[in-house]
């Protein structure tokens, strides 16, 4: 019967070191991880002669550190992941999320050196299985994969030597998991913008954050770490080159770790140096949504513009609904369907890859008639005296496109009117509908229609956050 495995433990300045017995009866030293008592790194120390036993470790095959050839795959973890924050990852919180969730619950009692290629394989048939069941998406499924592969890989062929572990990596070779349906993209058209953008029922501090997403085609956390340095209203032109990261709550370099310079587009202009001349602190907007209200808010307001479209809002096997992020995607197809250079859109949008720019000219391609104008002025009611770009005398808004609104007119729509706000159950608001005036109808037709009653209702601000509507200007519409 071998003696029992009692672990033999010193002090070593800022760890404990631990000397374990192999199966071949050698004692060599281990280092064990900071921050452990004596009576934790005791039963460590047992643990890892039990562990060396078992696996029959010696020193001939244990390859690199002995404390590898009994360490698990979630003891691994732990110092892999730690490696990754410091190395400044931004994906940290989303691996340990996936570790925890998907790939520890099957490897992670597994010594990290006795995974093999089939283990690997029952792991991608598993995703596979939930994937066809749909209680896992493709996209995450595949996502989980590549942090299994990075996980491996590292075990094997890290830069920190302190992580090699293993002599192979046993995801080399081995086919991921199935690949399903894209979804189709999604936007807006600008006639649906120009709805949202003249709607009152929206507070102008939310108008003016969709407008420069679209304009400056920007990701949420860049438009959150903006700054009035970045901007040159002089000469506009904008560089993005930093972005917010929400997880850390610091400012970061932008995704791809790439500035980007270019002209601001021209209708914007206007309204920058207007906000410009408001705003105070150097941020051009110093209040910033949470980041999980953005999609949800986002949507709610094109409700209450009277925005429609049921693929703004659809979420299944070939459809996404629309969030904060696709308001970039907006502009960029926006620039695709103007007929920019692709060049300058993949510039612009700070793509690394000519794949994804060209995926956007491919959807302008088939939707270019009828699909609006691109990029048009901002109506008067984004500026804090009504005055829009071309002063007093300017007219809310240019024409639409025919397939998204009514036909073009000499001066511009009539402006939207609503319904009264309603309270219902729980203390929301239920969103107005807006019904614009016929522009061929006949004076005394519009105004049966006004007829049906006037009077001015207030929209109470959503108590999400006080960025969304202005607490020293409630927003006030024309309410039928």
């Amino acid at each position: 019967m071998p003696r029992k495995a009692t672990g033999t433990i010193v002090w070593a300045n800022d760890h404990w070191r631990a000397r374990i017995r192999l199966a071949d009866g050698t004692r060599p030293w281990v280092d064990l991880p900071r921050g452990l008592s004596e009576a934790q790194a005791r039963k460590k120390a047992q643990e890892l002669t039990t562990r060396a036993r078992t696996l029959g470790a010696t020193r001939d095959n244990k390859g690199g550190d002995l404390a590898a050839a009994t360490e698990s795959v979630r003891e691994w973890s732990v110092r892999w992941i730690v490696e990754r924050e410091r190395r400044g990852i931004r994906s940290v919180r989303n691996d340990q999320s996936r570790l925890d969730t998907h790939i520890l619950p099957v490897f992670g009692n597994q010594p990290i050196r006795a995974v093999v290629r089939a283990d690997v394989e029952g792991f991608v048939e598993r995703l596979d299985r939930k994937v066809q069941g749909e209680t896992l998406s493709w996209k995450t499924a595949l996502n989980i994969w590549t942090l299994l592969c990075a996980m491996f890989r590292d075990a094997s062929a890290s830069k920190s030597r302190a992580l090699r572990v293993r002599d192979d990596n046993p995801c080399a070779n081995v086919s991921p998991p199935d690949r399903g349906g894209k979804k189709s993209k999604v936007y807006l058209f600008p006639s649906e913008f120009l709805r949202l953008m003249e709607c009152e029922g929206v507070s102008v501090q939310w108008r003016r954050l969709v407008a420069v997403a679209i304009y400056l085609y920007a990701r949420a956390g860049e438009l959150q770490a903006l700054h009035w340095e970045d901007l040159d209203l002089d000469h506009g032109v904008v560089q993005i080159h930093r972005a917010f990261d929400r997880d850390r709550d610091v400012e970061k370099e932008t995704k791809g770790e790439e500035a980007r310079r270019f002209n601001i587009e021209p209708a914007l202009l206007p309204l920058l140096r207007e906000m410009r001349a408001q705003v105070k602190g150097s941020k051009v907007f110093p209040e910033f949504p949470q980041e999980n209200e953005l999609a949800e808010e986002l949507r709610r307001y094109l409700k209450i513009a009277g925005v429609s479209r049921g693929e703004l809002y659809a979420s299944d096997r070939t459809r996404k609904n629309m969030t904060f992020h696709d308001l970039r995607a907006t502009g960029i197809t926006w620039m695709a369907v103007r007929g920019d250079a692709p060049i300058k859109i993949q510039r612009c949008a700070g793509h690394k890859s000519f794949a994804t720019t060209d995926g956007y000219i491919r959807e302008a391609v088939v939707v270019s008639d009828g699909f609006g104008s691109p990029f048009p002025p901002l109506p008067r009611s984004l500026y804090a005296d009504g005055r829009g770009a071309g002063g007093a005398e300017e007219e809310a808004a240019p024409a639409n496109g025919p397939r998204n609104g009514p036909p073009e007119m000499a001066n511009g729509p009539e402006p939207q009117r609503f319904r009264a706000v309603t309270l219902v159950r729980g203390g929301g608001l239920e969103p107005p509908r807006c019904y614009s005036l016929a522009p061929q109808a006949s004076a005394s037709a519009n105004s049966a229609i006004l007829a049906a009653g006037r009077g001015v209702c207030p929209v109470s601000p959503s108590p999400v956050n006080k960025f969304f509507h202005d607490a020293a200007r409630p927003s006030r519409g024309r309410c039928l």
